[in-house]
């Protein structure tokens, strides 16, 4: 059904582009031909690898707000030996002021007890803040699709949590 419309405006376009109607009939029959070829084209498969500059080494973990909090980020992981791991957590949309953070096992949906503690983040008046740490975690141990990296709120003791982002498990 899709391919009639094409065959009745393709008389206008042919007479728009100085052709007759001879031409166009004959140009009808074979846009339907190219049409059912194209239509039985295979699809070509997504590429194996990722794309080139993509980088594997270091995952990265969207940070979502909970609680309507506002407070999204990004946690971006890199083993430092085999013992040891560096994150690197950047946040938006925090208010102002001193957010603590940590590693927790489990998932966002039920955190369970600290793995790690992070360096808090002082969120300055644009909601932005970040920083850099070196847990005693391997990154293997982390990437085992039980951790979370959660953030909470300014003034607390830590204080309830605004952002969390599922660590998965490694490939």
């Amino acid at each position: 059904m899709r391919r009639y419309w094409l065959l009745a405006a393709l008389p206008f376009a042919l007479t728009a582009c100085g052709g007759n109607h001879a031409d166009a009939g004959a140009a009808a029959d074979t846009a339907g031909t190219a049409m059912d070829t194209a239509a039985a084209a295979p699809v070509a498969a997504p590429p194996a690898q990722p794309p080139a500059g993509m980088d594997t080494t270091h995952p990265t973990v969207s940070l979502m707000q909970l609680g309507g909090s506002g407070v999204t980020g990004t946690a971006t992981f890199a083993a430092m030996g085999a013992d040891s791991t560096q994150v690197l957590v950047m946040l938006k949309g925090a208010p102002a002021g001193v957010h603590d953070g940590h590693i927790h096992k489990g998932r966002c949906a039920s955190p369970d007890g600290v793995a790690a503690p992070l360096q808090p983040i002082t969120a300055g008046a644009d909601g932005t803040g970040q920083m850099t740490a070196v847990v005693a975690l391997p990154l293997d141990s982390i990437m085992d699709g039980n951790h979370v990296v959660a953030y909470h709120e300014a003034g607390g003791s830590p204080g309830k949590m605004v952002t969390c982002g599922d660590i998965p498990a490694k490939m």
